[in-house]
């Protein structure tokens, strides 16, 4: 078993609000290892709390309770965080700064030396096309600028673990396929990786493991396809003779949209499609149309979590 690179043991976080600074749970008890070389992905609906698992996983943030640790040490520890990269959800750019200079200064707060910390950003500004940008002030870039500017800082000091809160966030079509690319090669190059995303596909091609939040919760883990198969939904018209068919599709992830006769109209979750096919192959009735239904992203997530809320626990 490949060592943690980074852990979260019974985590809690908590806001105070309001006048009299009252206690809200943003994230509970969150017990979550992610294994050195292993790309994770977090999804959920929004307000989720997976922005709070990666601003505790880079130690930008402390638990009320529990502990979160890289590496065996703590999260916030100096040591810990010359190892990791980070991105966050809203990154701070001095606006006054041309992008070189901004790269420099986190260069050498890094600890990395002037020679080699010019080479470095030289090759980060390369890889994400930011080379003609470096004399301009970051007041002036692209929302897409900035984003690729934030990547190009969370790299440039060749992290081992990385953190990215939604990297795709205001990139173009060409520069999304292009950082996913990126991530790839990072990955083969045995990097550790957790990002969050509400871009289904890009989490299926990159992810090893998945985690999905919601409420503050871990809610389930495991691989991608495991959700689309359980909560994907088939729209199907057919044609029954006989009412006894129904017996034998009762219970959960059956929905009668329309009935006219001997003809049905139904919707049904993934799991149940293996049953209508054996009435249709046995000529129990006969189909006339099935086509997959695509939910909306936020309420597959929801309503996968919420089926799944007994299933949280410890994965690797």
């Amino acid at each position: 078993m490949r060592e943690p690179a980074v852990e979260w043991l019974h985590s809690t976080y908590c806001i105070r609000l309001g006048f009299w600074r009252r206690k809200k749970v943003i994230l509970h008890d969150l017990c979550l290892r992610v294994a050195q070389g292993m790309t994770l992905g977090l999804i959920g609906p929004n307000g989720a709390g997976k922005t709070t698992v990666i601003m505790l996983g880079a130690g930008l943030l402390k638990p009320d309770l529990g502990r979160v640790q890289v590496a065996g040490r703590d999260a916030v520890d100096v040591a810990s965080k010359r190892g990791i990269g980070c991105l966050t959800e809203r990154p701070y750019f001095y606006p006054r700064l041309t992008l070189l200079e901004w790269m420099h200064m986190l260069v050498g707060l890094s600890g990395i030396g002037r020679t080699e910390g010019r080479r470095a950003v030289e090759k980060q500004l390369d890889l994400l096309g930011l080379r003609d940008q470096g004399p301009l002030q970051m007041g002036t870039l692209s929302k897409g600028q900035l984003q690729r500017a934030g990547l190009a800082q969370a790299l440039v000091h060749r992290p081992s673990l990385l953190f990215l809160d939604e990297p795709m966030s205001g990139l173009d079509p060409c520069w999304r396929s292009r950082l996913l690319e990126i991530m790839l090669e990072l990955k083969r190059a045995g990097r550790t990786i957790v990002f969050s995303s509400h871009i289904l596909s890009d989490v299926e091609t990159i992810c090893d493991e998945v985690v999905l939040m919601d409420q503050g919760k871990l809610r389930w883990t495991g691989d991608m396809s495991a959700i689309e198969k359980t909560f994907r939904m088939f729209d199907i018209r057919m044609e029954a003779t006989r009412q006894e068919f129904l017996s034998e599709l009762r219970g959960k992830g059956v929905l009668v949209i329309h009935k006219c006769r001997n003809t049905y109209h139904l919707r049904v979750q993934g799991p149940l499609l293996d049953k209508i096919l054996a009435l249709a192959a046995t000529r129990k009735i006969r189909l006339e149309s099935l086509n997959p239904v695509y939910a909306d992203f936020d309420e597959l997530l929801t309503r996968f979590g919420r089926e799944n809320a007994g299933n949280s626990g410890w994965r690797v």
